[in-house]
């Protein structure tokens, strides 16, 4: 089936239940090409089931995703080639512990896309460039800080040259002073583009990168709009009572 909309992704009537507990309502969200969506709510508001919904990871119960164009709920889709193009980052990091830097970025493109390893190889290493990781190829993960390590599992996502990239609260698990390298890379990749979705607790760089932020409670997006109407005049009380306990932590 083909979208009706020109959205570049297009959500529809999601829904997705674990057991008795309903984790995604009826979420409706629609991103186009270039633009910077951010997730914000409270733990355990559905932002990273939304977002692996999306990469295939978590099935759904009803409604539709449709990305460039094409349903990618349906039982035909072909993850593999459906990730090639749709790129996922998660809190942990995920790097393989017994591979080098190099090796764990090239492993998808040579595996998985059928890249030749020099030409992977040379990608890889001018990724690693630009990401401030120069010299960083030939060592191990835990040879490495929070923060690089994150900024290689950015690198290994963007080596696939994927179209749409998903970054499930990427800072979460770093020291506050990695905080901003990781950041940073963001900051250039919406500057080059990039399509993102991404949750994110960092409140105030929400603000900045963002073209739409969505606010979600209870699995069902409650509010969505430009940052500065969301953050500067939010209209339901669950969105205005969120907002007010993150500024009063110093968060906004």
């Amino acid at each position: 089936m083909t979208a009706t909309t020109d959205s570049f992704l297009d959500i529809r009537e999601l829904s997705k239940s674990y057991g008795d507990s309903l984790v995604l309502d009826r979420i409706n969200l629609q991103l186009n090409r270039g633009a910077v969506v951010c997730l914000i709510g409270s733990s355990g508001s559905g932002k990273s089931t939304l977002l692996r919904t999306v990469n295939r990871l978590e099935s759904v119960d009803s409604g539709m995703i449709f990305f460039d164009g094409q349903e990618i709920t349906g039982h035909h889709v072909d993850e593999n080639q459906l990730r090639k193009r749709i790129a996922m980052v998660f809190q942990s990091f995920n790097l393989f512990p017994h591979m080098t830097v190099l090796k764990n970025i090239t492993l998808g493109p040579r595996v998985v896309h059928g890249k030749p390893t020099e030409e992977a190889n040379q990608h890889a290493l001018e990724l690693l460039a630009r990401f401030g990781l120069e010299g960083k190829a030939h060592v191990r993960p835990d040879q490495l800080s929070g923060g690089q390590q994150q900024r290689v599992a950015i690198v290994r996502a963007l080596a696939s040259e994927p179209d749409l990239l998903l970054l499930d609260e990427i800072t979460s698990a770093l020291d506050p002073e990695l905080v901003g390298e990781v950041l940073n890379i963001i900051r250039e990749l919406k500057d080059s583009g990039m399509t993102i979705l991404m949750a994110t607790h960092e409140m105030g760089f929400a603000r900045e990168v963002s073209t739409k932020i969505c606010f979600l409670d209870q699995g069902s997006i409650l509010e969505e709009g430009p940052p500065e109407q969301l953050f500067g005049s939010p209209r339901q009380p669950r969105t205005q009572q969120f907002l007010q306990r993150i500024t009063e932590a110093g968060r906004l």
